[in-house]
C-alpha cells in the first residue's frame, strides 16, 4: 500500500488534483468488472487505505505540488554541480554536522535547544531525504567525490601544489553555455558570464576564474580562438578545472532591477570589431525598446530587445558611456582625415574648421533613453501630432479625421495678430491678439511653435492644445520637426506619427488621384525633405506611416490611434515621474 501512496505523489504524469471521492468511485468501478472474492477483498484493502488520515495528509501534500506546477513557478533545484566542493556546501547533513560540531562545546540555552533539535529522528531523516533527491537530481555520487578527490590531488601536484584547484562539471545540451574568454599572458581566462547560460544559472564559474582543462583538454597558452573551436566541438557533460580568481568579487544576490531604453542609434554587431563575441551581439534600430538586465560591465550592457524577453540568453548592447566614446573618437578620425585632405588645397581653413567643430558637439551624440510604460488613461487623450515633409499629405488626413468624428478629434485653435476678416469668429477660427499681447505671450513660453506670414504673427500655444484635451478630445496637431523637442520637454505627453512619402511614382499617382498637378521637381523635394527628417529625428518617432495612398493612409491612421488609446506605450521615463 505504500507504494501506491508513493506512486500517487511521485508520478509526474498526474497533472490534476485528486480528490478522495474520485479515488473511491474508480475502486468501485473497477470492483464491478472483478468476479473473485479476494480481487474484490483486495480493493476493499485499498478502500480503508484511501480513508486513513495519514493517506490524506500524502494527498494534500500530493494536489499543492500539483497545484505549485500547474501555477508555472519554478521550483528550484541544483542545475549542476562541482563534484566535490559543490556538493557539500548544499548537503545539508554535512553543513548540519559542521553545525553540530560548533554547538556542542556551548553552554548557551538556544544553542542546546539546537542540538536537541539536531538529534531528533524527524530532523536527520528530512535532510537525508533532501541530500538523497540532490544526489539524483544531480547525478552526484559519494563514489564519483571520492574519485574526485583523488583526481584533484593528482592535478594539485601537475599545477605547482595550489590547493585552490576545483572541479567544475556542468552540462550544455542544448543551451548556450553563456560565458566569454580572454587571454591573461598565457592563461585562459573568463571574461564574462552572460545572463540566461549554462554557467550563470549553475553559479559555479565566475569571472576571472582561470580555465587550466576542458574536458581533460590542457587550455594554458590557448587563444581565445582555439578555445572557441574546441568548444564548439563539445557537448552534453563538460568538466573544467578551474583556478579561482583573485578577482572575483560576487554580484549581490538581490535581482538586478530592469532598465527599460530606446535606441536612437541603428547598432549592427557585424560592423563592431570592438564587440567582445560576435555571437552574443543584436542588431537593433533607432526607437527599439531594449531591457537592460546586467550593467555591471562599463562598456557593454546585457540585454534583451522588446518582445525577445523569452530568449534563453542575454544579448550584449554597447553602454552610453562606450558608444559616447566611441562616437567622439570616430569624430576626431574624420576631422583629422577631413583636415589633412583640405591642408594639401588650401592653408587657410581654419575659420572654416572652427565652425563645424561647434556644430558638431559631443551633446549631438545620441545613445539610449531611459522609457517607461504608460498605461491608457481614458480622461487624459495624448495629442497626435503629425510630422512630416511639406505637401505629403497631412493636411488632407487631419481633415479626414476630424470629419470621420467631430466628438473625437479637434484642432488646436491657433493664435494670430492678424486682423479678423469677415465671418471669422473669435476662438473659434482663430484667437485673435495684437502684437503687442503676441510677442508678450512669446516672451512667456507659452507657444510650441510660431511664425510670421505678410508682417502677422501665427502660432499654436500649450493651453490651446490643453483645452482640447480637457474636452477629452484627441488633439490633431501638424508642426514642423524642430517642435518636437519642445512638446517632449512638457506635460502634454505628445504622440508623433512620421508621414512618410514612399517614392515618386507613388506620390504622382496620389497626387493625380486628388486632381492636384506637381511636376517632378516638386515631388523630388517632397521624397528629398522626407529622407532629411528621417535621418534628423526618426529617434522620436512613435509611428511611422508610409503613405502611398490616401484612403490606406487614414486608416492605417485610424488603427494607430486606436491601439494607442488602448494599450501602454513606452514613453521617456521623466513623463511618469513629473
Amino acid at each position: 500500500m505504500n507504494g501506491f501512496s508513493i506512486f500517487l505523489i511521485l508520478n509526474s504524469n498526474v497533472e490534476s488534483h485528486l480528490e478522495i471521492d474520485d479515488i473511491l468511485a474508480s475502486v468501485q468501478h473497477v470492483q464491478s468488472y472483478l468476479n473473485s472474492q479476494n480481487e474484490k477483498e483486495d480493493l476493499n484493502v485499498i478502500s480503508r487505505f484511501v480513508m486513513d488520515d495519514k493517506f490524506q495528509q500524502i494527498l494534500k501534500i500530493h494536489n499543492k505540488v500539483v497545484e505549485v506546477k500547474l501555477r508555472g513557478v519554478k521550483v528550484p533545484r541544483p542545475t549542476s554541480l562541482s563534484s566535490t566542493e559543490a556538493f557539500e556546501s548544499i548537503s545539508v547533513q554535512h553543513l548540519s554536522n559542521e553545525v553540530f560540531k560548533d554547538i556542542s562545546l556551548s553552554n548557551h540555552y538556544a544553542a542546546r535547544e539546537l542540538t536537541i533539535l539536531f538529534n531528533q529522528p524527524n530532523f536527520k531523516n528530512a535532510i537525508m531525504t533532501h541530500d538523497k533527491i540532490i544526489e539524483l537530481e544531480a547525478g552526484v555520487t559519494k563514489e564519483q567525490i571520492d574519485q574526485d578527490k583523488a583526481y584533484l590531488s593528482e592535478k594539485v601536484q601537475q599545477f605547482g601544489g595550489d590547493d585552490d584547484i576545483k572541479i567544475v562539471r556542468l552540462v550544455k545540451s542544448g543551451d548556450p553555455l553563456g560565458a566569454t574568454v580572454k587571454n591573461v599572458g598565457e592563461k585562459v581566462v573568463i571574461g564574462r558570464i552572460v545572463k540566461g547560460g549554462v554557467a550563470e544559472k549553475s553559479g559555479l564559474l565566475h569571472e576571472e576564474d582561470e580555465i587550466l582543462e576542458i574536458n581533460g583538454h590542457d587550455v594554458r597558452g590557448k587563444t581565445v580562438s582555439d578555445i572557441y573551436d574546441l568548444m564548439s566541438r563539445l557537448d552534453g557533460n563538460l568538466t573544467f578545472l578551474i583556478h579561482p580568481g583573485e578577482g572575483f568579487k560576487p554580484h549581490s544576490s538581490q535581482k538586478l532591477k530592469t532598465i527599460h531604453i530606446r535606441a536612437l542609434f541603428d547598432y549592427d554587431p557585424e560592423e563592431d570589431n570592438y564587440l567582445p563575441c560576435r555571437d552574443l551581439g543584436f542588431s537593433f534600430s533607432k526607437g527599439d525598446v531594449i531591457h537592460v538586465i546586467d550593467t555591471n560591465d562599463c562598456n557593454w550592457w546585457q540585454a534583451y530587445r522588446d518582445g525577445e524577453d523569452d530568449q534563453v540568453l542575454a544579448g550584449l548592447v554597447p553602454s552610453p558611456h562606450f558608444q559616447l566614446q566611441r562616437a567622439e573618437l570616430t569624430k576626431l578620425i574624420m576631422e583629422d582625415t577631413e583636415e589633412k585632405k583640405n591642408e594639401r588645397k588650401c592653408k587657410c581653413v581654419s575659420k572654416r574648421k572652427k565652425r563645424k567643430t561647434e556644430s558638431n558637439a559631443p551633446s549631438e551624440f545620441l545613445t539610449y533613453e531611459e522609457v517607461d510604460l504608460l498605461e491608457p488613461d481614458p480622461s487624459f487623450k495624448r495629442p497626435i501630432v503629425l510630422i512630416g515633409p511639406r505637401d505629403v499629405g497631412r493636411q488632407e488626413l487631419r481633415q479626414r479625421l476630424m470629419e470621420s468624428d467631430f466628438d473625437k478629434f479637434a484642432p488646436a485653435i491657433p493664435h494670430t495678430s492678424r486682423p479678423m476678416k469677415n465671418g471669422e469668429i473669435n476662438h473659434v477660427d482663430f484667437h485673435f491678439i495684437s502684437k503687442q499681447e503676441f510677442e508678450e505671450e512669446i516672451s512667456n513660453n507659452k507657444f510650441v511653435e510660431y511664425g510670421e506670414y505678410e508682417k502677422h504673427h501665427f502660432g499654436t500655444t500649450f493651453d490651446a492644445i490643453r483645452t482640447v484635451i480637457q474636452e477629452n478630445k484627441t488633439c490633431v496637431l501638424i508642426f514642423h520637426p524642430q517642435a518636437m523637442k519642445t512638446l517632449r520637454e512638457s506635460d502634454l505627453r505628445p504622440y508623433f506619427i512620421f508621414i512618410m512619402p514612399q517614392n515618386i511614382e507613388s506620390l504622382r499617382q496620389m497626387k493625380a488621384k486628388q486632381n492636384v498637378k506637381f511636376n517632378d521637381e516638386s515631388l523630388k523635394k517632397i521624397i528629398e525633405e522626407g529622407r532629411e527628417i528621417d535621418e534628423q529625428y526618426s529617434h522620436m518617432f512613435d509611428s511611422i506611416i508610409v503613405i502611398t495612398d490616401l484612403d490606406r493612409a487614414f486608416n492605417e491612421l485610424r488603427h494607430t490611434i486606436h491601439q494607442m488609446n488602448n494599450t501602454a506605450q513606452w514613453v521617456p521615463k521623466n513623463w511618469l515621474s513629473s
